[in-house]
């Protein structure tokens, strides 16, 4: 089968460009890790997330979530559970998002080296979500270049993948591209904040408290990652919303980055600074091996001397 990453078919030529565009890619990401190397750990039997981990002279250090980390900085976590609970689907979303992340895995990495690294063999089944996904892109003229690339951001001390990568060669730029999955009706909720509405705490004020909301802060906050520390110049990023219950041709949904965030400079320039000023006091701990997950968010927490 061809590879997704295609510079012009099956030559010999694009293959070499292939392998060095990807080459290329790597070392750059490599270089941009700064304390260290990255390593990616399966999680163990039972869970179906990844650990990333910050591996450097001390050895291997767990790094929190980016969400986790978002959560506790811009939201009221009683409203966002409330949010998160109303806007999904009554369905395992994480499950069947864990499954179309493999497929794309196994898509984008494993068939392009030409031999399979993945941790768990669930890809045996086609999945029609993965397949609308990677098909949509391919029609866009996008490159997938990395699917699942862990990152951690020395900044703010916070480790996590990105769902996938892409490269746009008309603009000769990346597309940044996260996915969702077990949301309902999702993009009918505002993106501007009404008089009644719960809000995101400063400097988010005027952002919604709801599930759209919440995604969109996420894509933010990689995107800062992206640009800040791996130096990679974005033309878009997007959120992708599959769903999972409905045999629909229009499984696959697309929302752009939005405006608050994406047009206003200075809306981005806030959020970073706000990641970097909690991140300072957590983040020499965890790289010492100090503490780690709950212990670095316990250790920041007493440092600002907030209440549990």
């Amino acid at each position: 089968m061809q590879s997704v990453l295609s510079f012009g078919g099956t030559s010999r030529r694009a293959m070499r460009l292939e392998e060095g565009f990807l080459a290329m890619f790597d070392t750059h990401v490599a270089l941009r890790h700064k304390d260290g190397a990255v390593s990616v750990d399966d999680a163990p039997a039972g869970q179906t997330g990844f650990v990333v981990r910050h591996v450097d002279r001390a050895g291997g250090t767990r790094f929190p979530g980016l969400c986790s980390t978002a959560r506790y900085l811009f939201s009221d976590r009683a409203a966002h559970d409330a949010h998160r609970a109303a806007g999904k689907k009554g369905l395992s979303s994480k499950a069947a998002g864990v499954l179309i992340h493999r497929h794309v895995y196994h898509q984008v990495e494993c068939l392009r080296a030409g031999a399979c690294s993945c941790p768990c063999k669930t890809h045996d089944t086609p999945n029609a979500q993965a397949a609308q996904l990677l098909q949509v892109i391919k029609d866009k003229g996008w490159i997938p270049v990395r699917s699942e690339l862990a990152v951690v951001c020395a900044a703010i001390g916070v480790a996590t993948r990105m769902d996938l990568v892409c490269f746009d060669p008309a603009q000769d730029r990346f597309i940044h591209i996260s996915w969702k999955t077990g949301y309902k009706d999702v993009l009918t909720q505002a993106t501007t904040a009404g008089p009644d509405d719960d809000r995101l705490r400063a400097p988010l004020e005027h952002v919604p408290d709801n599930g759209r909301s919440w995604n969109q802060v996420q894509l933010l906050c990689e995107y800062l990652i992206l640009t800040k520390q791996y130096q990679l110049d974005i033309a878009q990023s997007i959120i992708v919303y599959i769903r999972c219950d409905s045999e629909d041709i229009n499984r696959v949904l697309f929302d752009s980055a939005a405006a608050w965030w994406w047009n206003r400079p200075e809306t981005r320039e806030a959020v970073w600074d706000e990641l970097v000023r909690h991140g300072r006091g957590g983040r020499a701990a965890a790289v010492r091996g100090e503490c780690d997950g709950e212990g670095w968010r316990q250790a920041r927490r007493a440092q600002e001397h907030v209440p549990e």
